[in-house]
């Protein structure tokens, strides 16, 4: 006879707990202990990673913490299969509900739950209150229940053993691996227009998304119906979109634009082509290293499919060199104490007619423009084939440059010692800083619990009230909460010059005076993101060929 009664099922999904729990508890205390070990290198790393153990075992048991939460969300599936006609769940009066609702249960008894509290010891031993680490601890516990446990339950749950997960995941990870070399090779550095920017968290955010939406429906396929190889199809085809579609710029930006904490902040910000300014002097680019086929395994290997896919594009294409020409560019506008990142650009070169003669778009670091500081001119770095150069290195054309921005703001300023010193502060949480063993800079550390500032810039004041040159360290991560990973800690920092070996710089603040110095830290928080366009009067591409210094 079925059970009916609400109580009933309720001491059915306990029985089913406390059955996988007779058989399990090793492993889920295994996970725990090595959730505590984490917490406590965590606490033996410190501010500048000094322990000579806790650096060498963190990636390791890192890994190990993965694995076992693997382990123990595909042990506890396995307990009860759902492939096959030998379980003796089928037979029983056992709701398909009820056995879904225990195993979820289960892995949050002994996987998040044992999680949350360990984040909140380890908070509280780095000198966080708890009314400070609860937040974002539990908002760390659920992301990992919603994009790595329930994913686990579903591939779990099309398998009956370890050896068909283990075949399983290995065809998966070649499909995966075969999607992104054929897009890499197929489309280029342009294959995932977020990748390297701020906006990357959008793209990931729905990757996820659609990960935990086709996790519910495998689970809802295998539990309620037991399609089997409906759902392992559903596995293939989600992995296969997974690898391919990617969110284009213009809608992610839209999308970060409109989370702008102060839209129209940069509305005064202009960008304009300087004819006036004297040629660029550059730095020669390292050369691109050459790949063999031996490091190309290697990254194949390390599951690195981009550099496969460039080895496989430099074997194919005979000419790839770049002619690299600089445009000088005033930019105006930008409010005082404010910043601003480059998030993308996109240029092409425009011939008779507006004839589109060559179009790219880089993001991140690879975007190009310099800016420089105060009034100086800034420099927009363009690559284009050698052989368009030279079809129209003296023939005139137009380039239009059209921006993606974040403005970021200051929003206030910290002062701690500049050496042995220490800052607790409720933008960049608890800091340290120290002179590295050469003299040559003075490190800073934060771990903050939760999310930590997108830039910090930092200014060396001597007792005499002369100050180094600012230095800044910037992380492109727009996302509004904090992705934490087996430590509920964000690290992060700056390390500031004070002195050149080569004696080619020379600092205003000596280093005699540097146990007395000061330490100024400025954190930014993104203010406004918005895009720009500018178009060049005809010119010579030759003009504005870069000159290596």
């Amino acid at each position: 006879m079925a059970l009916s009664k609400p109580a009933d099922a309720a001491n059915l999904i306990i029985h089913i707990m406390r059955k996988d729990w007779k058989l399990l508890w090793p492993l889920a205390l295994l996970v725990t202990a090595i959730q505590i070990l984490l917490g406590w290198l965590s606490f033996r790393w410190g501010y500048f990673g000094e322990d000579f153990v806790a650096r060498t075992l963190f990636p390791a048991l890192s890994a190990a913490w993965n694995l076992g939460i693997a382990a123990l969300v595909v042990a506890t599936v396995h307990q009860d299969p759902i492939p096959g006609i030998s379980q003796d769940w089928l037979i029983r009066p056992v709701r398909r509900r009820d056995l879904l609702c225990a195993k979820v249960l289960f892995v949050i008894a002994t996987i998040s739950v044992p999680m949350l509290v360990v984040d909140l010891i380890n908070a509280r031993a780095a000198g966080f209150t708890l009314s400070q680490a609860l937040g974002p601890a539990t908002v760390k516990e659920i992301y990992i229940l919603l994009t790595l446990v329930v994913p686990l339950l579903a591939l779990a749950s099309v398998t009956e053993n370890w050896p068909q997960i283990v075949l399983g995941a290995a065809i998966l990870v070649v499909l995966f691996a075969l999607c992104l070399i054929g897009a890499s090779f197929a489309i280029g550095p342009g294959r995932c227009p977020t990748c390297g920017t701020g906006l990357r968290w959008i793209q990931s955010l729905l990757e996820h998304g659609a990960v935990l939406v086709g996790a519910l429906l495998i689970l809802g396929l295998q539990y309620f119906h037991r399609q089997t190889s409906w759902a392992r199809g559903l596995i293939a085809g989600g992995l296969i979109l997974f690898a391919l579609v990617q969110l284009p710029w213009n809608l992610a930006f839209a999308i970060q634009q409109r989370l702008s904490a102060a839209p129209g902040d940069a509305t005064a910000v202009a960008i304009a082509f300087d004819p006036t300014a004297e040629k660029a002097v550059i730095a020669p680019s390292r050369p691109a290293s050459v790949m063999g086929a031996a490091v190309a395994a290697h990254a194949l290997l390390r599951g690195n499919t981009d550099d496969i896919a460039e080895f496989l594009r430099r074997r194919a294409l005979s000419d790839a060199a770049r002619v690299t020409f600089a445009l000088p560019l005033r930019i105006t506008g930008v409010p005082d104490g404010a910043e601003l990142q480059v998030d993308r650009s996109e240029y092409r070169l425009l011939g008779p007619g507006d004839r589109i003669l060559y179009d790219a778009a880089n993001g991140g670091e690879r975007a190009g423009l310099d800016i420089a500081s105060g009034a100086g001119t800034s420099h927009q770095m363009i690559e284009v084939p050698v052989a368009l150069y030279r079809q129209w290195a003296q023939r005139p054309v137009r380039v239009e440059i059209t921006y993606s921005l974040t403005l970021l703001r200051a929003t206030g300023t910290y002062a701690m010692a500049a050496t042995a010193g220490y800052l607790d502060s409720r933008e960049l949480g608890r800091c340290a800083s120290r002179l590295n063993s050469d003299t040559t800079k003075i490190n800073v550390r934060c771990r903050q619990v939760g999310l930590g500032p997108t830039c910090v810039a930092a200014t060396l004041e001597g007792p005499t009230g002369r100050r180094n040159p600012e230095t800044q360290d910037c992380t492109p991560d727009y996302r509004p909460f904090a992705v934490l990973g087996a430590v509920p800690l964000s690290i992060f920092g700056v390390d500031v010059p004070v002195r050149d070996n080569t004696g080619l710089v020379e600092y205003p603040v000596p280093s005699a005076q540097i146990p007395e110095s000061r330490l100024l830290l400025s954190p930014y928080s993104v203010r406004d993101h918005f895009m720009r366009t500018l178009m060049t009067p005809a010119l010579m591409l030759a003009e504005w060929q870069a000159q290596l210094r």
